[in-house]
């Protein structure tokens, strides 16, 4: 189960948002899993910037402090697939297979080589 931000504007924010789409950000699978893999993104270029390069495992952005805890598929319960030499992360999706990413499958997918590092 998610964890209740202390963040009150942060909260306000996703819940106009989620009344805009028509989503139960509390229940909506696919919403929770855009939302992890966004703020996988986030973390993961974090990391990339202090350390010159992306995470051999999620479990680092932990040990380093950018997360509390390895980010979480909402599909299958268990930590997001990931492949620092395919460049991506991804959930399992609605259909419960896991099908590595690949383009055109079931699996929400975050594409991790080309992302900018930031400045």
């Amino acid at each position: 189960h998610a964890k209740r931000s202390k963040n009150i504007l942060g909260r306000q924010m996703v819940a106009n948002m989620a009344n805009i789409f028509g989503i139960n950000p509390t229940t909506d699978v696919d919403y929770q899993s855009t939302v992890t893999l966004n703020s996988l993104s986030i973390a993961l270029k974090v990391y990339r910037r202090k350390h010159g390069d992306y995470p051999e495992s999620l479990s680092k952005l932990g040990e380093e402090g950018i997360l509390k805890e390895e980010p979480r598929d909402y599909f299958s319960g268990k930590t997001l697939n990931y492949s620092k030499e395919l460049g991506l992360a991804w959930s399992i999706g609605k259909n419960g297979i896991d099908e590595g990413g690949r383009p055109h499958s079931d699996d929400p997918v975050l594409h991790c080589k080309g992302m900018p590092a930031g400045k």
